[in-house]
C-alpha cells in the first residue's frame, strides 16, 4: 500500500477487506481496523457507501481510526439491507 500511496501521489489510501473490516495507509502510519460479525443480507452500495464516507471525513480532516470506524459502520448498515442501498446520516450517528 505504501508503494501504491507514492506512485499514485496520494495523501490517502483505503483498502477495503470484506469480512475482514478496512485499512488505511498514509505516509506515516498503516492502520487496520477489523469489521464487525454480521449476518449480510445484500453488498450492493456498501463500496459505495463506503468511499462516499471515506472521502467526507477524509476532507473535513478526520483521522484514520475515525474514517475506519465509520466505514467499517457504513459497510456493516448497507449490507442489512436489500438491494442497492445507501446510509443515512443518522444511521451513521446512532
Amino acid at each position: 500500500m505504501k508503494e501504491l500511496l507514492r506512485k499514485m501521489s496520494v495523501g490517502i489510501f483505503l483498502v477495503t477487506l470484506s469480512e475482514h473490516g478496512a485499512m488505511i495507509c498514509t505516509e506515516k502510519v498503516s492502520t487496520h481496523k477489523e469489521a464487525d460479525s454480521i449476518e449480510i443480507v445484500d453488498v450492493c452500495g456498501a463500496g459505495d457507501g463506503v468511499i462516499a464516507v471515506a472521502t467526507l471525513m477524509a476532507h473535513k480532516g478526520a483521522t484514520s481510526e475515525q474514517i475506519l470506524h465509520s466505514t467499517n459502520k457504513t459497510g456493516r448498515i448497507v449490507c442489512q439491507k436489500t438491494g442497492v442501498a445507501g446510509i443515512t446520516i443518522d444511521e451513521l450517528l446512532d
